[in-house]
């Protein structure tokens, strides 16, 4: 109990940034779906990993700007904007067998509308 009452303010920031991860996720896979949900979070952990490092924030050692891990999540945002794209191009296909899926279902006295 002791730990609670000595811990750093910022130490805290994982468990309400942990609610607000998880309420995101719920509302972004459906509309987005789990590849760039996923691909997101692994996209703002690796950013914020590097501004924490090339900082120094929370007493971390620094670790100098380097053009060769700014790449890499260059190469990462470009695959979220990729997978992003090619969803929302499927989309019409994706309602067109959701559709189905529903009248397929509910024909066989599944789902109810």
């Amino acid at each position: 109990m002791r730990g609670f009452q000595s811990a750093p303010l910022w130490a805290y920031l994982g468990g309400i940034l942990g609610i607000g991860f998880v309420f995101g996720s719920i509302i972004a896979v459906p509309n987005v779906g789990v590849v760039v949900s996923v691909g997101a979070a692994i996209l703002g952990q690796m950013l914020g990993s590097f501004l924490v490092d090339t900082f120094g924030w929370f007493g971390v050692t620094k670790i100098p700007f380097d053009p060769l891990r700014l790449l890499g999540i260059a190469l990462l945002v470009t695959g979220v904007l990729l997978f992003r794209e090619n969803r929302r191009a499927q989309a019409p296909r994706i309602k067109a067998s959701q559709r189905a899926f529903k009248g397929g279902s509910a024909l066989a006295g599944g789902v109810r509308e």
